[in-house]
């Protein structure tokens, strides 16, 4: 059931609180509580957990991340190439998309993380920000050039090997070609397209590895 995936590092154990398909152990545990104070509640919660092959995407269809996302995805990579077509299912114009997940470097080095897009895009990296080039400037000195509307940047970051780092990416999309990819280098990794292997998205599972004790003097917790 654990192969391919891990505990997601820091935010273990993780209670999926907000899930409706994983009700909290804290609530269900205080229930019982105080129907029959002398009791002691044992529990095996949900935890969030980490499993290797991309990063979950959010697709909105704004440029600002507003209301519920249209589509939620894991992709792979983040490699693509819409021209001028659908990057939603039903736009190609003003679109917004957060990938979010874990990075899991393999070499105890600095690594560089490269950005390429049309239009805007930002990323942090262990909840620091690499790079902000969400709005595009106008160059007329490049404005023949196929790079005039695109944001080609990176930004550093020393990480430890086998260790995870949160990562998020946002990018948008105004009008006319869309595109983005992100790639990474060190002194060990050729520069490449980050693999799935090296992404690690969140996921709930109700088969927890924990087993957690809850005394009636919690009961106190809203229900």
């Amino acid at each position: 059931m654990w192969s391919g995936r891990r505990l997601c590092p820091g935010l273990e154990p993780i209670f999926l609180t907000g899930d409706t398909r994983f009700p909290s152990p804290w609530q269900e545990a205080a229930r019982t509580a105080r129907q029959s104070p002398s009791l002691k509640v044992l529990q095996k919660p949900p935890v969030l957990i980490c499993a290797d092959g991309g990063l979950t995407g959010e697709y909105f269809e704004n440029v600002w991340f507003f209301y519920t996302p249209v589509r939620t995805v894991v992709d792979p990579m983040i490699n693509f190439t819409w021209g001028q077509g659908l990057i939603t299912p039903s736009a190609s114009d003003f679109v917004s998309i957060r990938w979010t997940g874990r990075v899991l470097p393999e070499f105890t080095e600095t690594y560089t993380f490269f950005v390429s897009s049309d239009d805007g895009a930002r990323l942090w990296v262990d909840r620091a920000l690499l790079f902000d080039h969400w709005d595009t400037s106008f160059d007329v000195s490049l404005m023949f050039s196929h790079i005039w509307s695109c944001n080609n940047t990176f930004g550093t970051i020393a990480l430890v090997a086998n260790t995870f780092y949160s990562i998020k990416l946002e990018y948008k999309e105004n009008t006319n070609d869309a595109f983005v990819s992100l790639r990474w280098q060190s002194r060990s990794v050729p520069l490449a397209l980050v693999p799935p292997s090296r992404l690690y998205f969140e996921t709930g599972t109700p088969g927890s590895p924990f087993l957690i004790s809850i005394a009636p003097c919690l009961s106190f917790f809203p229900l």
